[in-house]
Order: C-alpha cells, then sequence, then structure tokens
C-alpha cells in the first residue's frame, strides 16, 4: 500500500473528533422527519421516505404537518408536545400518509424531530404497556442530578417495575468489603420493618459474588445489520444523541 493510499493513524484524538452525534444518516427500517415546531412544517427528511411514506423527498419537504398526519395522529402528536417530558409520551401511534407507524419524538437543534418506525404486528397490550414503563423508568434515571438523588430513583423504579414488596441499594464497603444498605424503596401497604441504612458483615455476600458485581458492566443494543439511509437536508443535521 502506498503512502498516499495509507489510511490516517487512528489515536483518541482523532476518535474524539468523530461526528458520532450527527452521523446524517439513519437505519433503513424506519424513516425520519424534522419539523420547524412553530410552522409545523417538515424541515429535514430522510432520502429514504419514497420507501415508507410512498411520496417522492421533495414532495416530503416543506409539507404541513397537518397533511401529513390524520387528525387523531395530530391531536396526539400536539397533546404530546404539551407534556412535562415529551420522552415519558413515546412512542405514539400515529397514522402518516395513510400508513401506520410508531412514532419517538424529541427535540435537538431547535428542531422537532419525528422517527417513524412500521408497528411490530400484533403486539401484546402488555408488552407495549411495559416498554412505556421502562421508557418512563428511564427517564426517571436519567433526570437525576447526582448519586444521591439517583440512588432512590433506581429501587423506587425498580420495585415499580418488578412489583417486589421490597428493593434495596446495597453498597459494598471497598476497605472490607462490608454491606450497607443505602436506598430502599418499601410497598407502602407492607408491614414489613425497613432496612435503609443498616450494615451488614462482608460475608453476607459471598467474595466471587461480591467480586463479579465490582468488575462486570452490562449494556444491550440492537444487533441488527446497519445499511443506512442518508438524511438529505436543508440544513446541517440535528444532533441524534437522543434518537433511538
Amino acid at each position: 500500500m502506498s503512502p498516499e493510499t495509507a489510511r490516517p493513524a487512528i489515536d483518541l484524538e482523532t476518535c474524539a473528533d468523530e461526528p458520532i452525534h450527527t452521523p446524517g444518516s439513519i437505519q433503513p427500517h424506519g424513516a425520519l422527519l424534522a419539523i420547524d415546531e412553530g410552522a409545523e412544517t417538515v424541515l429535514l427528511a430522510s432520502e429514504n421516505v419514497d420507501a415508507h411514506l410512498g411520496m417522492t423527498h421533495a414532495e416530503a419537504l416543506g409539507r404541513p404537518l397537518d397533511a401529513l398526519l390524520d387528525g387523531p395522529s395530530l391531536a396526539r402528536v400536539r397533546a404530546s408536545l404539551l407534556a412535562p417530558s415529551l420522552a415519558t409520551m413515546n412512542p405514539i401511534a400515529v397514522v402518516v400518509a395513510g400508513r401506520p407507524f410508531e412514532a419517538v419524538l424529541h427535540r435537538a437543534d431547535g428542531l422537532l424531530v419525528i422517527e417513524l418506525e412500521p408497528p411490530e404486528g400484533a403486539e401484546a397490550d402488555c408488552e407495549r404497556v411495559g416498554r412505556l414503563l421502562v421508557r418512563e423508568s428511564l427517564v426517571r434515571v436519567k433526570e437525576a442530578r447526582s448519586h444521591a438523588e439517583l440512588v432512590p430513583i433506581v429501587a423506587e423504579e425498580v420495585r415499580r417495575l418488578t412489583g417486589f414488596d421490597r428493593v434495596m441499594v446495597y453498597r459494598l464497603d471497598p476497605r472490607d468489603g462490608h454491606g450497607e444498605v443505602v436506598a430502599e424503596s418499601l410497598d407502602p401497604d407492607s408491614d414489613r420493618e425497613p432496612y435503609l441504612g443498616l450494615h451488614y458483615p462482608a460475608t453476607d455476600i459471598p467474595a466471587r459474588l461480591a467480586g463479579s458485581t465490582r468488575s462486570t458492566r452490562c449494556a444491550s443494543s440492537s444487533m441488527s445489520p446497519i445499511a443506512r439511509a442518508p438524511c438529505c437536508l436543508r440544513r446541517a443535521p440535528p444532533p441524534a444523541s437522543r434518537s433511538t
């Protein structure tokens, strides 16, 4: 490989400069619209709107929102925009250009971004409710401004999602391994004694298990193949940090 065709070296500095927050493209299983919220008109659209909405990209740009959504869908979107937290309203069932979608809304760079995905078929009502509950919990967790605010929220939300009588956050002391209950959510109808603030000896949790809780971090992400659909824009792409 000649020096002219050699790839530039990758280091921490080049990684830091990578514009991952403005990728300018989306995955093709859905479509994206960015709206001037005041005028309710489409300013940006992904190039694949023809496949999802049955209209050309040029036809989508500048189109009023009320010409894309049916009446009930437009009412749901407008109501969501008035909510104290827009994230808790997602996803929203909408009909766009006569086709059903699940819409996820967020605001970015002064625009209302609408991500559209085809519905997942005959999804059970309990599963949909579960997804909404998890989304609400994540919103609460992300709103915590400090560790002291975070831990009781985590305990409360885990208990709300699981239905357990009691959920505790247990902190292991790095010096001697003893544990302390630093947060607790207890069913208000329960007559159980609260454990908040109590300390327990290091033998309460086996050493191997305690070690794994310190070293293991868990995350999940979609593993579906990516074939990105570019966003054709009238302006720079909005940040994708709130996109799903």
